[in-house]
């Protein structure tokens, strides 16, 4: 058998094809390789030795003799083997090759040099496999996550929801790209100037980002132990206490638990809980009739006030949530009380902590809601929107002051240790720098306020409903609270659900309404059309009809 027909032969097996198809082999160096059915080379008469394999010039001493008769009828075998399915074994081409080389009088070299060739495309074949393999997987995977995706898309545009806590923008294609770009030291950079922006009275080098954590928790978590700590490497150890306003909510981890106030979260888990001053809040809803906003909040903060003059030397920080107690049935108060509590931290050393989770970037109609009472807190949570709704991201935004009092030398002892396996995560790093460059670079608050004034309109009428005793709002939050009795404010026992018929019953209509007992709540996403809010509007008066129903 010509050696021509065994590459082609080793080529078929290797590339999956027959005849004209097969992979061509490469011929190897310093040898002439003639097909014996192939056309005769120029001057060769057809009965020479022309046809046969010759050495090179290099390999001149080797004899070149006619292939034995044990060899052609291993070249008919194999010959016969390609007419009919070339399905043979690489380890039988191998032996094909083996036995006719022992007849024949090749050299070393050439030898060695077929050899090579043939186990490079065995090499090149595995390697075709491999990819077409992995090739073929990833476009089953993909398909598989396109099938799931339009699935959960169908199922999620039946519904139309109006309680998200976070901005699902149409910008979304904006932070897509920022998540597929690089990660910089631009995020740390990009939060402080977009605070320092929205405080003029604050230079950047009076705020720091301490740290950047997965999750709410972990950052309210790290605030308290940040707090304690830096009395502690100021030598007051003996302040360990904190002070928290009833209804509110921070968390559900322990300490953050500890430091709510919602008994349907923080009951059961009581006895794992530490000590904190519980102070009576701000909580509008119950001020008197005529009694304005910001007159029943500073009589409130009478009560704070005197908590801190006797209580400051053991606490370390207050924490609140500005504004809207959110988890607290989105119980509103006015900017004037973070005022006077800024002023009353200061006076008897006490850190300020601001949980702006919920009602930060832009909630509230301002970036952070503690514009509003135009004061800077010794700490800022921040979370939610940060990312757009995209990934969990957190941030820790604190004062220069706290952050140099862990900047010391090693031996010391006071570096501030409060990490979690997935603290600065790089991919949601990026999704917040996408969601920080859309707030630089258009006009979101202003487009909030308008969108808010139209949520003000839609809701006049609930105002007038016999079973709503309130109609309250701050920024693009809005509640609506349902009650037996509209003179008294007799609420409904919680195990009749009220506003879970409510829920229901908008479900059926397309829309998610997200109930806090038998409080109803707008939070829409930024994106949100007046239309769309109409629709809500409708839905939800349509929906508390069905409910009050006994």
């Amino acid at each position: 058998m010509a050696t021509n027909k065994l590459f082609e032969a080793a080529a078929e097996i290797l590339s999956g094809t027959k005849g004209k198809n097969a992979m061509p082999m490469e011929k190897p160096e310093g040898a002439e390789i003639h097909d014996a059915g192939g056309p005769t080379p120029q001057n060769a008469k057809p009965d020479d030795d022309s046809h046969k394999i010759t050495p090179s010039s290099k390999s001149a001493t080797a004899p070149t003799t006619k292939p034995s008769d044990a060899s052609a009828e291993m070249a008919k075998k194999t010959l016969s083997k390609e007419e009919s399915e070339v399905e043979g074994e690489l380890l039988d081409v191998s032996s094909d090759i083996d036995a006719m080389f022992a007849d024949s009088a090749i050299s070393e070299e050439f030898r060695s040099k077929v050899t090579t060739i043939f186990e490079a495309r065995v090499q090149d074949r595995i390697s075709q496999l491999e990819e077409e393999t992995e090739a073929r997987y990833a476009s089953m995977l993909e398909e598989a996550v396109e099938s799931v995706k339009e699935d959960l898309t169908e199922k999620v545009n039946d519904y139309l929801s109006y309680v998200v806590e976070q901005w699902i923008a149409d910008n979304e294609i904006a932070i897509e790209k920022g998540l597929r770009a690089e990660l910089t030291e631009d995020f740390i950079a990009g939060l402080k100037n977009l605070f320092v922006e929205h405080y003029i009275d604050v230079p950047s080098d009076k705020v720091d980002l301490v740290e950047e954590l997965a999750s709410k928790v972990e950052e309210l978590e790290g605030q308290l132990k940040m707090s304690f700590h830096y009395w502690r490497n100021q030598g007051q150890v003996q302040k360990t206490r904190f002070i928290t306003l009833e209804n509110s909510y921070h968390g559900e981890t322990l300490g953050a638990l500890a430091v709510g106030n919602v008994p349907l979260y923080k009951e059961t888990y009581a006895p794992l809980l530490m000590d904190v001053i519980t102070v009576p809040g701000p909580d509008c809803y119950y001020r008197e009739a005529g009694e304005s906003w910001a007159d029943y909040s500073i009589r409130r903060f009478a009560l704070m006030e005197r908590t801190l003059q006797n209580q400051c030397h053991t606490v370390s920080a207050v924490i609140i949530e500005p504004l809207v107690q959110c988890a607290g049935n989105m119980r509103m108060y006015d900017p004037v009380y973070l005022k006077l509590l800024r002023e009353a931290c200061d006076k008897y050393n006490v850190h300020l902590i601001a949980d702006e989770i919920a009602v930060g970037f832009g909630r509230t109609g301002t970036l952070f809601a503690c514009e509003q009472a135009t004061i800077s807190p010794d700490f800022m949570c921040l979370s939610k929107g940060l990312t757009g709704g995209y990934l969990p991201l957190s941030a820790v935004l604190t004062t220069t002051q706290v952050y140099q009092a862990f900047y010391d030398d090693y031996q010391n002892m006071t570096a501030f240790l409060h990490s979690h396996s997935y603290t600065g995560n790089a991919l949601a790093c990026r999704a917040a720098l996408a969601t920080i460059d859309i707030f630089q670079q258009q006009n979101i608050i202003q487009k909030n306020k308008r969108l808010a004034s139209v949520m003000t309109e839609m809701a006049k009428r609930f105002n007038e409903h016999l079973h709503v005793s309130e109609v309250r709002q701050t920024g693009m939050i809005l509640a609506i609270e349902m009650v037996k009795d509209k003179n008294t404010r007799e609420p409904y026992l919680w195990q009749e659900r009220r506003g879970l018929k409510v829920y229901q019953y908008a479900l059926s209509k397309g829309v998610l309404l997200r109930p806090l007992g038998n409080v109803i709540y707008f939070m829409p996403p930024y994106i949100v059309t007046e239309d769309e809010l109409m629709l809500i509007a409708e839905i939800a008066w349509q929906g508390i009809e069905h409910a009050v129903r006994d």
